[in-house]
């Protein structure tokens, strides 16, 4: 019985000091702060996927997701000597946090988006190294930044002491006060003076009919500095080397508005409207009410007439570019609604609803005159023998286009 304890008792204290060494090896992490734009930010701990929170761990293999909206949030090593700010639209995971005799080893992979990083000098050594797919840059106790746009094109800006920048087995320093740009397969570019342009020039915008006969909103320009994202519509965008743009938005709904944002590596923005529409209510010519609500009749017979259709007046002296209309129903699908253009010398066009928004009882249908004849009526149809009883609420509106160039 005493060898049995004493065997045991060698292997707890053999465990003890498996599991003490490998604290030391892994016990490195960073802590979510300064969380913005509450569910734009995500967290992947140990494989499972939600909402960040004040003050969680991110360790080896973790990751965190900003989305647009505002969604920002900061990651901060526990001794506090290593600062990560994620701006919108970022994914970033941790790949190395672990201490191997006296030196930590940080290391974080970027995919996508716009980190700043502050270094502080501390006891004891320190490597904290970022990896994007296209270059690995390694700071020397310093304050830079770094933006990943969806191509791989990354560009490193540093505020204080140096970076070294290395991809395709060449490196470049990047000075304080200096700047590069790296595209997938190439080595670092020299670098030049922090520019710090967050201009976009030879900007065009116009509204689109694809294919399918949906209407976008077409983008096209020039970023400033190609070192720098762009995000329009909410979206972060590919830009060329030398900063050009082609970028399509899809139009969802009457109060829509799109502007764009660009972003330094060191997380300065500057955000500008482009586009939005001017919209006025039409009335329904029954009831002559902006909002229609309506429970699903049964089918007419004979001289019973059923409620399926509301017609909705344009006046013939605004000169609409879109009609759209609203539905607001939990029982009402979109492929139940039906939506005609009514003209008086020819027969009525028709649209189907098209979009669904993230609230499953709102939709929205987009009627687009097809000629110079101006319609002047917008009729809704929502009715059959499956929906009776289903009620819904039914607004239309005349829409035209506002360039905010």
């Amino acid at each position: 019985m005493f060898l049995i304890l004493l065997v045991g008792a060698v292997l707890l204290t053999s465990a003890e000091g498996v599991t003490q060494t490998r604290t030391d090896v892994q016990g490195r992490w960073f802590a979510i702060d300064n969380i913005k734009g509450g569910k734009a930010v995500t967290a992947v701990i140990q494989g499972t996927t939600g909402p960040a929170e004040q003050g969680e761990r991110l360790n080896k293999g973790d990751s965190i997701r900003t989305r647009s909206k505002g969604g920002r949030a900061d990651l901060v090593t526990n001794d506090r000597r290593t600062i990560i700010k994620l701006g919108e639209n970022t994914d970033l995971r941790v790949e190395q946090a672990s201490k191997k005799g006296s030196t930590w080893f940080m290391r974080v992979y970027l995919s996508q988006g716009q980190i700043s990083i502050s270094e502080s000098k501390g006891s004891g050594d320190s490597k904290f190294t970022v990896e994007t797919r296209t270059l690995t840059a390694a700071p020397r106790g310093t304050e830079f930044g770094i933006t990943v746009d969806l191509s791989g094109k990354t560009g490193v800006a540093t505020r204080q002491g140096s970076v070294v920048t290395e991809a395709e087995g060449q490196e470049k320093v990047v000075k304080a006060g200096f700047q590069n740009l790296t595209l997938p397969g190439e080595a670092p570019s020299e670098p030049i003076r922090l520019k710090n342009d967050k201009s976009l020039k030879d900007l065009s915008l116009s509204v689109v009919t694809d294919d399918e006969k949906l209407q976008k909103l077409r983008v096209k320009g020039k970023v400033g500095d190609p070192i720098n994202l762009l995000s329009i519509g909410d979206e972060l965008q590919e830009v060329s080397r030398n900063g050009q743009f082609d970028v399509t938005v899809p139009l969802v709904s009457p109060e829509q508005k799109v502007e764009s944002i660009v972003t330094t590596p060191l997380g300065d923005r500057a955000s500008r409207k482009l586009w939005s529409q001017t919209c006025t209510s039409l009335y329904d010519v029954g009831d002559k009410e902006v909002r229609v609500q309506k429970r699903v009749s049964e089918p007419g017979y004979g001289l019973n007439r059923t409620n399926w259709n509301t017609d909705f007046a344009i006046s013939p002296n605004q000169p609409f570019q879109r009609f759209w209309v609203k539905v607001v129903s939990e029982g009402i699908s979109s492929s139940d609604i039906a939506v005609y253009l009514k003209y008086k010398d020819s027969s009525p066009q028709k649209f189907l609803a098209q979009r669904d928004l993230d609230s499953p009882e709102v939709k929205y249908v987009v009627a687009i005159p097809a000629s110079k004849e101006k319609p002047f009526q917008v009729n809704v149809r929502i009715g059959d023998l499956l929906l009776f009883g289903k009620s819904y609420i039914v607004s239309a509106s005349g829409c035209s286009d506002n360039f905010d160039q």
